[in-house]
């Protein structure tokens, strides 16, 4: 099992993994478009844990700067593990590496936000030490 970064060509197995997130079909177009712009920003940085050939999951993780913290801030905006992979510590080890890679960063804060429906993932993040501090409210502009 390895971690490593993730490049265009992962594109399919990136966009496997966001779909069962959220438990949808994402328009490929889109979302190709979407992941390759963010692949060129030094902000976004995407990784895969893959088992030989096999992608088992996705981190993915935002650098801002926020004026509210005075300092840069990384966000997971996207953790999944593929279904048949969970309970194997692929999560708390992908949670280390984010930790980790922090630091070397010199970022001292994590944040992500979860869907109300995913309790298990909100007890899975909480025993890992993340503290449910915030809402977040989402509106659609039409």
């Amino acid at each position: 099992m390895t971690i490593r970064r993730a490049q265009h060509e992962d594109l399919p197995a990136v966009k496997l993994l966001v779909d069962e997130l959220e438990e949808t079909v994402l328009n490929e177009v889109d979302f190709e478009r979407v992941f390759k712009k963010n692949l060129l920003l030094e902000t976004h940085h995407y990784f895969l844990v893959w088992d030989e050939k096999t992608p088992l999951a996705l981190l993915s993780m935002v650098f801002s700067d926020h004026l509210h913290h005075a300092k840069t801030i990384c966000e997971i905006q996207e953790l999944v593990v593929t279904a048949t992979y969970r309970n194997q510590k692929i999560g708390e080890k992908l949670i280390e590496f984010a930790k980790n890679y922090c630091k070397k960063k010199e970022v001292d804060q994590i944040e992500l936000s979860s869907n109300f429906k995913r309790t298990r993932a909100h007890e899975f993040y909480m025993r890992l030490g993340f503290m449910r501090q915030h809402y977040k409210f989402v509106m659609m502009v039409e």
